[in-house]
């Protein structure tokens, strides 16, 4: 019998190593988990992953294990991923047995595309840690909105949505939070609050600190005071060590990215596109 999720991530890589570096994305669910993994488990963002570059933080050489948080679908078993991006091109795709990702739990294909799970990776890495919701109902607001995540209940697809959360265990709290408030409340909150299309996090040239927009600090003040604990970019100076070409693509044209050894990340952006970061090149770290 197939174990549930949450039995599945109980005896995941989340709760049995011991230590390990972060690989974060370039985007608010990236910032916000990376911040929850070090506050929870103390686990410090070595790397930075924007699809198209991999960055290390200078004077650091890790051999600890990577976890690469919300940086899409891979099939490098190396990597321990938290992700929430759709990755099997069918039921006969490989899965990354370290991966956290209930849509590859799920076996959610592009042909099957509205049964997935819409929310931030930030919060099912949450409810994987079997961490209590926040008590205010802002904190849960942010859960609900973090990468968009709010929009599925208020869609067509409300009903797999709610199953979803369900299987997650969190219906119960966050169905009455979803009920009292509009679409409309939800996307206000995720532009005055949560800087919705300012969050992006820069390398620039390739070399030196992580940076945003200037007001996107007052958001990580924010979202660390009504979540409890400090979000925020990693410190020191980052330094290119890799180099990918980021592309689009049709799924029937592109085929099965979980069976080429070139693809560094995928994830299917819709029933019909796929988009995914190939290999290029490598060069050593600076001093």
């Amino acid at each position: 019998m197939k174990k549930d999720f949450i039995q599945f991530t109980q005896e995941s890589w989340l709760h049995k190593l011991e230590n390990a570096q972060v690989r974060m994305s370039n985007d608010n669910d990236g910032v916000v988990e990376s911040s929850l993994l070090r506050h929870e488990k103390g686990w410090e963002t070595t790397q930075f992953y924007d699809y198209e570059v991999l960055a290390q933080r200078k004077g650091v050489s890790s051999t600890l294990p990577v976890v690469a948080v919300d940086c899409g679908v891979t099939n490098d078993t190396s990597i321990h991923s938290a992700d929430n991006h759709v990755g099997s091109y069918s039921e006969d795709s490989f899965v990354n047995p370290n991966a956290i990702n209930l849509n590859l739990f799920n076996q959610v294909t592009p042909n099957h595309y509205t049964d997935k799970f819409a929310m931030s990776t930030t919060f099912l890495t949450w409810v994987s840690l079997r961490k209590p919701l926040p008590s205010s109902e802002v904190g849960k607001m942010i859960l609900i909105a973090l990468d968009g995540g709010h929009a599925g209940y208020y869609s067509d697809f409300r009903e797999q949505y709610l199953r979803n959360l369900e299987q997650l265990g969190a219906k119960e709290e966050l169905l009455p939070i979803l009920e009292k408030h509009t679409k409309q409340d939800f996307e206000q909150f995720l532009v005055e609050k949560l800087g919705a299309g300012k969050d992006k996090v820069h390398l620039i040239m390739g070399d030196g600190e992580l940076w945003v927009l200037e007001e996107m600090y007052e958001v990580y003040e924010f979202i660390s005071k009504e979540l409890g604990f400090p979000v925020g970019l990693p410190k020191g100076d980052f330094i290119t060590v890799e180099e990918y070409q980021k592309l689009t693509g049709h799924i029937d044209a592109i085929g099965d990215l979980s069976k080429r050894d070139d693809i560094v990340s995928w994830a299917y952006v819709n029933s019909r596109i796929v988009s995914y970061t190939k290999k290029l090149k490598k060069r050593k770290a600076g001093a």
